[in-house]
This record gives C-alpha cells, structure tokens and sequence, in this order.
C-alpha cells in the first residue's frame, strides 16, 4: 500500500527490437512485468498501476513510482557480549556504528540501522539493466555491438521519469537511450516525442501502433465477425492463432477471400489446416454449418496495391491445396494396410528401432483380432503423403482413409483416436478398443525409454513421458477398467522388448511401477489429501496396479477419515503399530485370554473378517469402512483397561499378536 506522504510520478520503459516471435510474447510481457515490479520492491520503490505491454517489435513498462525509496529501519544481530573483541570490532566496521551506539539485549549487541530515503531516478538504469539481464527467453541471439544475448537484436530504448525522458548509456547493449521513439513500421515509420506514458500509448496509435495486446485481439475478432456477418457466415473461433496473429501485428487490417470450389471437397480438416497451421488464415462456416469456400486474413499492411497482395494470399493457398489434393488422391490408391512395411523407415527411437518394431511389440501382446488390426493399422498413416507434408494429421487422416477403404468405423476411428488424451484437459478415446490401444502404445514408449536410461529429470521432460503417464492413469480410472492391472502389461512388453534383442536396465519394471504410482500420487492429489492417498498407496506399493481400484479406495477412506470413528480407528491403528513394532509374529491363542476385552476384540475381527473380505471381493469400499467402525468400540475398551507389555511374556506376545490381527484387518484397506 502507497504511503500517504508518498508522491507517485510516470515512469516507462520501451524496450524496441527486431520482431519478437509471437509464440514467445504472452509469457515475456508476464515475465517483463513481474521482474521490474520485483525490482523496484527490492530497491525500496513504491509503485502501483504497473502494467506491461507487447507488440510484434516493443515492450513496455509502465507503473506510477515513488520519487524518492523509502525510509528503512532495521535491528541488526550482532556477536554476544562475551564474544572476543576481534568479534566486536568486525561488526562494528559493517554497520558503520561506535561501540557505545549499539543496543545490548539478551547479552547480545543490535545495532539499530536507519537508511535514509533517497532519489529514486538514480537508481532506474540499474533496474533496468537488471531486467534485461534476467529475462528468461527460452532462446536468445547474440548480434554486433551488444554483449547482452536477447531474443532478437534491441534497436533502441526509451526510458521517462515524471514525463521527461531520461539519458543514460546502455554499454551492454552499446545503445544510448533516446527520447524519441518510432510508429508503425511500414504506416507511420516517423519519430514520436516521448513525454509520459497517456501520450505516448495515444501517439502511438495515431502512428499506427495498438500497444495493448488485448486492443488488438479485440479489433481482430471485431473485425472478421462483421466481414463474416456481411457474407452471412460465422467465424469458426481459433483461440490459438487468434493469439498468434495477435503477435504478429501492431495495426491489424482484415480481409475474406474466396477458396476456388474445386478444393472443397477435401476433409475439413485438411482445409482447416492449410489455413491455420501454414497460413495463419481463418476458416468461415456457412448457415448449414459447414466449412465455406472463404478465408480470412490478417495484414500488418495496407500497401497501395493492396488487390495484388490478396491475389497472392490466394495463390499461395491454391499451392498448398493442390499438393493437398494430390496427396489425397493417391493415398487412397494405397490400402492403410499395405503401408505397414513402409514403418520400417520411421526412427521410434534411435537404440528402440523403428515404428514398425514398436507395432509389432504391441501386436505380441494384443488378444483378440479387433485389437490387433487396430494396432496394425493405427500407425499406417506416418507414411502417407498428407501426413508427410501436414504432421497435424496424423491419426485423422489414417482414420479418414480406414473409412473410405471399408475398414470397420471402431477401428477406424481408433486409428485417431488412440494419441488421445494429449494433456490433462484433453478428451478420453471414446471407444474401449481406442483406450486399450491408447493405453499399450504410451506404455510401450515409457518402458523403452526408461529401460535405456532416458526418463525424466527435473522439469525436463523431452520424450513428454509424463503427459503419457497421466494419459494411462486417466484412462484406466474409468470404469471399462475397473481390475485391470498394470503390472501384466508392463511385464509383457519388457519380455517383447528382451526377446527383439533390445537389452533394458534390469530395474526397468521397478522404476516404471514407481512412476506410474507417483504420477498417480499428483493426479490424485487435485482431489484428495495427502494422507489419504498415501495410506492407500502404502498398500498399492507392493501388490497389483489396479488403479482404478485404489482410486476408490482413496476416495472411501477419504470420506471415512473425516468421520470421528475414521479420526478414533487411525489412532487406534497407529497405538496397535507402536506397540507391536518389535513384537514376534505368532497366532493368537484365545486360551491365552485373561480379559473380557481381549475376547471382544477377537471375536469381533473373526467375525469382521469375512465382512470385509467380501466387501473387498465386491469392490464396496464404502461397506469396508463401514465395517471398521465395528472395531471402534472393541479397541478402544482394549487400550482402556487392558496392559500390553505385561511379565508374562505368552500373555504379552499373545495380545501383541491380537493387535497384529487388528493392523492386518485395517490394513486391507489402508496404512496410515
């Protein structure tokens, strides 16, 4: 909060560059903007309204700063009072202070430290430099006259303070700043007087440049919605390149030209993608809702022979969707299963083979005739002519192709639908077929890579086996999978692997179980606690991977754990371990019995037992937890009224041993 004494001024920065790529902006304009807020925090300057912006060639900062920092008083610790006088007198040089100006507390020295307010302006080259030093641009250049790497060359700098621009050198750069700055490259090319930031964003935009990221998004999607609605069409929305074109202009124009008709007869998906992934057009969709024979296009650029420009935006389209027909045309002359040799000459992995060998691994370890001409054939189209020029396709095209050559539509769709999901949001193949090929395909690639020692490390994760994990996870927590244990897979397709004569590390199944279960652990812990899940974990560690299985598990003990009999039978299952860590592993004698409690106890687990087991068998842990509560009453009495660790060492390993039956029983369902 700004201290009412405090006097807060202009202050901007503007950073001009070659063009920054657009894929790299929203996160730099954050980074930009969080890094001179921290900045002037470090230094002790007040700010408020800071706000960074981006185009395709500047980023600016803005923000009402103090004029001067801010007064700061700290107690500062020094040695002890008995502490040798070389102590003493080090201190004493690195606060500046005489011995009779220290405070004595607690038989310790302070010295009290005032750092008085100073100008703020001096130290605003600093901050500066500071920025630019730190910004974490995932690739940089080097280019002559700068010794600072940064993601394309600077051209210039422009910095003002209380409306008037500052100069100072900027030797690692080997730029001066200036107090001018230039307009819209090709539009208004002319020197802009800076002064504070309201006229500067306003003189930019009468030099043709809509500073505000958001501004120029918003009159994109203006604009192509009302060049849409002329032609009674709708703009089919692409969140994704709406950012994009956003980035690569300062004064978006727009436009809608015609697709020739002879092209509309290819899948909607290969139009779409000529469009938005090669040209950075925009599709239109029609009153009956499909593709029309139209693009939009967005320019940085009214040029004076604006006509011949879009001529040559359709020329360029017409290219490609001629290749595009081409490729259509003669990969349907191929049966998808006629390719499947072709895979031979597609790298999987340079020490795992090729694509081809991964399907035949999966093909070992498939068991029924659906699943294997679905694995067959979903990998075919890599081979294809569209997919070779469009990689976007894969899986949609070989799908496309399956149906138009006969294939059953299941399989056919399995062909697309198997890469899915590809993130955490992502949807779930839609058929039992497409999980279950989806499921095989993602383990075979995480067992490869960490068999040959190429698993993740840190944040680096190159092979995306994360993202694959956690696409195995959501699938099999679906009910299609309800037993289905991971452990088996994982086994067959080391064995596959081995007998291809590809040598894995021999901890290789240890370490795929072990990432699976904590890729597990952080999915789960989106919806659960950490206690709950690690109690059911404990038991998963060491038996069957039947995920689906535990993620009930977790989601009934964590409802049962919120209960005050859940809260009174996990302090009981903790007492019993405390009590039983050293005890030997024997059966109890019940005529070993001296207490009423001690035969309660008992009687109430035997008779538990079956309960529970077949609760267990029929998956109703809701019925398990339920059951524990029984044991509530009979333990608790137990703890009350009878002594463990008794003379008698029959009578005190004979109650350990009826503690062990009590641990055994809970542990069935968790081990907290």
């Amino acid at each position: 909060m700004k201290n009412s004494n405090t006097q807060l001024v202009d202050f901007f920065v503007e950073i001009f560059s070659e063009e920054i790529p657009a894929r790299m902006q929203r996160k730099a304009v954050s980074d930009f903007q969080d890094l001179f807020c921290h900045e002037l925090s470090f230094h002790g300057i007040e700010h408020e309204s800071a706000k960074a912006f981006i185009t395709p060639q500047r980023m600016v900062f803005k923000a009402n700063i103090a004029e001067k920092t801010k007064n700061i008083s700290e107690e500062r610790r020094g040695p002890q009072t008995k502490a040798p006088d070389k102590a003493l007198e080090g201190f004493l040089k690195s606060v500046g202070l005489k011995k009779d100006e220290l405070i004595i507390k607690n038989d310790y020295y302070y010295a009290s430290i005032c750092t008085p307010a100073k100008d703020t302006q001096p130290f605003l080259p600093n901050i500066l430099e500071a920025v630019l030093k730190k910004m974490p641009w995932p690739k940089v250049m080097r280019y002559p006259g700068s010794s600072l790497p940064w993601v394309r060359p600077i051209r210039h700098v422009v910095c003002s303070f209380k409306s008037l621009p500052m100069a100072f050198d900027l030797p690692y750069l080997g730029l001066t700043t200036r107090p001018y700055t230039i307009g819209h490259r090709f539009l208004s090319p002319n020197r802009i007087s800076v002064t504070n930031f309201s006229n500067y964003e306003s003189a930019l935009e009468k030099a043709s440049v809509i500073l505000d990221h958001t501004k120029r998004r918003t009159s994109i999607l203006n604009q192509l919605t009302d060049l849409a609605s002329q032609k009674h069409l709708t703009l089919n929305a692409n969140e994704n390149l709406l950012h994009e074109v956003t980035g690569l202009c300062e004064m978006p124009v727009t436009y809608i030209r015609l697709i020739d008709a002879k092209f509309m007869g290819l899948p909607q998906c290969v139009l779409t993608t000529s469009m938005t992934h090669h040209q950075k057009y925009f599709s239109f969709l029609n009153e009956k809702g499909d593709l029309a024979p139209c693009f939009g296009v967005i320019t940085n650029n009214t040029p004076p022979c604006v006509d011949k420009m879009l001529k040559g935006y359709e020329t360029v389209l017409t290219a490609r969707l001629s290749d595009a027909m081409f490729f259509f045309d003669n990969d349907l002359k191929t049966p998808l299963i006629d390719l499947l040799p072709k895979l031979k000459t597609v790298l999987f992995q340079d020490k795992l083979g090729t694509i081809y060998n991964k399907v035949q691994r999966l093909l070992s370890c498939a068991d029924d005739d659906n699943l294997k001409q679905a694995i067959q054939l979903a990998k075919c189209d890599l081979v294809t002519l569209m997919v070779g020029e469009f990689p976007e396709l894969q899986g949609k095209m070989g799908s496309l192709y399956a149906l138009k050559q006969g294939i059953q539509p299941e399989i056919a769709q399995c062909i697309e639908d198997h890469y899915m999901p590809q993130g955490a949001k992502d949807n779930l193949p839609a058929s039992l077929l497409a999980k279950k090929v989806s499921i095989m395909d993602k383990m075979d690639s995480i067992v490869g890579l960490f068999g040959i020692g190429l698993k993740p490390t840190g944040s680096k994760d190159p092979f995306a086996l994360r993202r694959q994990a956690l696409g195995i996870i959501r699938i099999v927590l679906t009910d299609d999978f309800l037993t289905f244990d991971l452990n088996p897979l994982i086994e067959n397709i080391i064995r596959q692997y081995e007998s291809s004569g590809i040598a894995l590390e021999k901890n290789t199944f240890d370490q795929v179980r072990t990432f699976i279960l904590e890729r597990f652990y952080h999915y789960m812990r989106d919806f659960y606690q950490h206690d709950a899940i690690k109690a059911v974990t404990n038991i998963a560690a060491n038996s069957s991977l039947t995920l689906c299985l535990v993620s009930k598990r977790i989601q009934a003990f964590s409802q049962f754990s919120k209960t005050e009999q859940g809260e009174n039978i996990q302090q009981a299952y903790r007492r019993a371990q405390g009590v039983c860590d050293d005890a030997p592993n024997v059966l109890v004698v019940e005529n070993l019995f001296q207490t009423q409690e001690e035969k309660t106890l008992f009687d109430s687990i035997v008779k538990l037992e079956k309960q529970v087991q077949l609760s267990l068998d029929q998956h109703n842990y809701n019925n398990v937890m339920q059951n524990l509560e029984q044991l509530q009453k009979p333990i608790n009495k137990f703890f009350e009224n009878v002594m463990v660790n008794v003379d008698d060492d029959n009578v005190a390993n004979n109650r350990k041993a009826l503690l062990h039956m009590f641990i055994s029983e809970v542990r069935k369902i968790a081990d907290f």
